[in-house]
């Protein structure tokens, strides 16, 4: 079937009208490079160097490496967030391990008001984990799993981090979409960050158990979401481990 010439013509005007660098740029992707190069041009501090950029990238692109032009601005408004958060809570200096905990229970007072969600899961989810973290993530071993050059203390680029790792585990409990795991929806959401689908066959008998046991601190036979976060995260870079390592 021939096409005229008109039409071609037609077909053109209507791709001008959408707008050639939209339709582009929404269909383009970042790979590592490109997605922390381009925070980095925002404005924001470079991050790609951190012991958890790796797995933030990861689990950002689910595992296809490449990161679209959408994603990328619903991560560059998180950043933002976290950046005027670190401003009015923190006064943008940098925090020791005594200040970052006053940092977040400044968080816990007022977070209600600045999340811009619809999502009442994550609404109340992140308002059990700013409660809880101070008593359950805030000790030593969590402070040193984000500063990231053994520094002494968190700064702008600690905390974009700690934002993003929050944001990917939040994400895997939310997708079981519970208010507490089981012991059957627990390895799954964990296998979920970790990229492992079959968590629970790994995790078989004594070991599932002991995993689950530790990790339910109240002892009420369920993970919370602030529970789920203080294992996740130790999974994911076991400080301890590492530096005996060291």
């Amino acid at each position: 079937m021939a096409c005229s010439v008109g039409q071609d013509d037609d077909n053109y005007d209507q791709l001008k009208d959408k707008d050639i660098d939209r339709v582009f740029f929404e269909n383009s992707a970042l790979d590592f490079s490109g997605f922390y190069n381009a925070l980095t041009s925002s404005g924001f501090p470079d991050v790609s160097g951190s012991k958890l950029s790796n797995f933030i990238f990861e689990n950002i692109s689910e595992g296809e490496h490449r990161i679209k032009l959408p994603k990328f601005r619903e991560i560059f408004e998180a950043v933002q967030n976290m950046r005027t958060l670190y401003q009015v809570y923190g006064e943008g200096k940098q925090l020791s391990f005594v200040e970052f905990k006053a940092f977040l229970g400044k968080l816990i007072r007022d977070e209600l008001n600045l999340v811009s969600t619809p999502s009442l899961i994550k609404i109340k989810a992140m308002a059990a984990v700013n409660a809880m973290m101070v008593v359950l993530l805030v000790d030593d071993e969590a402070f040193r799993r984000y500063d990231a050059d053994d520094k002494g203390f968190l700064d702008e680029a600690d905390l974009i981090i700690l934002m993003l790792c929050l944001d990917i585990i939040h994400s895997a409990f939310a997708a079981i979409d519970v208010e507490a795991l089981n012991k059957e929806t627990f390895p799954i959401a964990l296998g979920n960050i970790l990229g492992i689908p079959n968590l629970l066959k790994t995790f078989q008998g004594q070991l599932n158990e002991a995993v689950f046991q530790r990790t339910d601190v109240s002892k009420d036979g369920t993970i919370s979401f602030v529970e789920f976060v203080r294992t996740a995260m130790r999974l994911v870079y076991p400080v301890k481990q590492f530096k005996r390592l060291e």
